[in-house]
This record gives structure tokens, C-alpha cells and sequence, in this order.
């Protein structure tokens, strides 16, 4: 027991630490800057293909070392430049909501945030919530904004058993982030 106990403080210890330690990186060719744990590595093509289904694959993606944490960057093609952050966030808040309903089976989607946020002068919708999976919940810190007309994703997601040592974490990436 008192193993276990030691080894559950270790772990929390050892997340507080890596919150401190965050790395400016440049992403996504250039075009983002944003704060990412030291310890995350940069995933290569077949990482970002096993962890990610084809439609939802992000150009660009740092992971922990375990692969459980991930910060993922997708520009979307589609023009936005002519489409209302607030109109857009009814639209996806009404899809994640129909994508995830509560079941007998499922809780479906918990939302924590979901607003605009302005971040560095630039306005995003900021999605914060736990979504069910097959084996875990998972939690995902989402902005979604304008990047030259297109729609810019960036998502930091862990499992739910995680949240407590990436919250903080998550909240101090995603604040960080400067469109350049």
C-alpha cells in the first residue's frame, strides 16, 4: 500500500515538474508558435497514421513519450473566411453533441468549455470537454480559429484518467499559442 502511495506521489511530482518545462516550437511550416512540454517529440508519419483515422489526421502532432498525450495541429482547406466564429461554434457544439449522445451504454459527451476565446489578438472557438471512446474517455483541449482563410485545429487531448496532471498543462499550451 504504501508503495502504491509513493509511486502515485512520484508521478504527480514528476507531471508538476514537466509543467514547468515548456519549449517555444514553431509548427505547422512556420505559421504557429506555441508552447509544448519539453519532453514531447515530434511524431513521424506512421505515428501520426496509426494514432490518427485518415479523415482526422493533423498535418503535425507532439507526443509524450508513452503516446497517451498528444498535441495535434490540422489546417482544414475550407474557406472560412466569410463564416462567424459564433454561428460556427453553435454548428460544432450541435455535432459533437449528435456525434456523442447519452445513451444507456454512454455518458456521451461532458462539455467544460465552450466559447470564444481571444488568445495573443487573435479569436478562437475553445472547446474543452471529455468525449467517450471504446476503451477510455478522452480529453481534449481544442482551438479552432482562422489561419489565412483556412481553419487552423489545434487539439490537446489525453486519456481521462489523465486530466489531473495535463490540465494544467493543456491550459497553459493552448493559452500560449501566437499566429505568426
Amino acid at each position: 500500500m504504501k508503495r502504491a502511495y509513493l509511486i502515485v506521489i512520484l508521478s504527480v511530482f514528476v507531471n508538476l515538474i514537466s509543467a514547468q518545462n515548456l519549449t517555444k516550437k514553431v509548427v505547422l511550416d512556420g505559421q504557429v508558435e506555441i508552447m509544448i512540454p519539453s519532453s514531447f517529440a515530434k511524431m513521424n508519419d506512421a505515428m501520426i497514421t496509426q494514432y490518427y483515422e485518415l479523415a482526422d489526421k493533423p498535418k503535425e502532432a507532439w507526443s509524450n513519450n508513452g503516446g497517451s498525450t498528444n498535441i495535434a495541429f490540422k489546417i482544414n482547406p475550407v474557406n472560412v473566411s466569410q463564416i462567424s466564429l459564433d454561428d460556427y461554434l453553435k454548428l460544432l457544439k450541435d455535432n459533437f453533441d449528435k456525434g456523442y449522445p447519452k445513451t444507456k451504454d454512454s455518458k456521451g459527451i461532458t462539455w467544460k468549455k465552450s466559447m470564444i476565446s481571444t488568445i495573443n489578438g487573435h479569436q478562437f472557438i475553445h472547446l474543452e470537454m471529455i468525449t467517450p471512446n471504446l476503451t477510455d474517455s478522452i480529453y481534449n483541449n481544442m482551438l479552432l480559429g482562422k489561419l489565412h482563410g483556412q481553419l487552423l485545429i489545434i487539439t490537446y487531448s489525453c486519456l481521462e484518467k489523465d486530466i489531473d496532471a495535463n490540465i494544467e498543462i493543456a491550459q497553459k499550451v493552448i493559452s500560449s499559442i501566437k499566429l505568426l
